[in-house]
């Protein structure tokens, strides 16, 4: 039988430019990562204030929080969806630097895994948004022909 080793689909070279590419890429991933980490935290903080605050009696017309509450829900909700793009970026731009630095193909291998799973995490957030859209704009149509 004949024996064949496999070389891929594509024989790639990561020569300097390429690096140059993706060290600049992991830097702005870096700090584009930790930015949305940071604010992620600064919501959840300010969720966390808010919240005490409201529970321990602040001011309110008539006592009725729901509006606050949902407010709540709404920033939080919000601070979990930035928190994941942003610790996957954070992710990428780390093992890719330090796979520049060592020449580690494992670290290129879990850099590109993270990308690939920021992209994703966005992807599916955007169906979802996309699905909404649509079912605005039937319900929408929906209810101006029956007026």
């Amino acid at each position: 039988m004949e024996q064949t080793t496999e070389t891929g689909l594509f024989q790639l070279e990561v020569d300097a430019s390429v690096q140059s590419y993706l060290g600049e890429t992991a830097r702005w991933a870096k700090f584009i990562g930790m930015t949305g980490l940071i604010g992620s935290a600064l919501l959840t903080l300010v969720c966390l204030g808010v919240g005490l605050f409201t529970i321990n009696g602040g001011p309110s017309e008539n006592g009725d929080y729901r509006n606050t509450l949902m407010g709540l829900g709404f920033f939080a909700v919000s601070a979990v969806l930035m928190f994941f793009p942003s610790w996957f970026l954070n992710r990428f731009a780390s093992h890719m630097q330090k796979a520049l630095r060592t020449n580690d193909q494992d670290q290129l291998i879990s850099s590109l895994r993270s990308l690939k799973s920021c992209y994703r995490f966005i992807g599916i957030l955007t169906i979802i948004y996309l699905g909404f859209v649509v079912l605005i704009i039937i319900g929408n149509l929906f209810g101006t022909v029956r007026r």
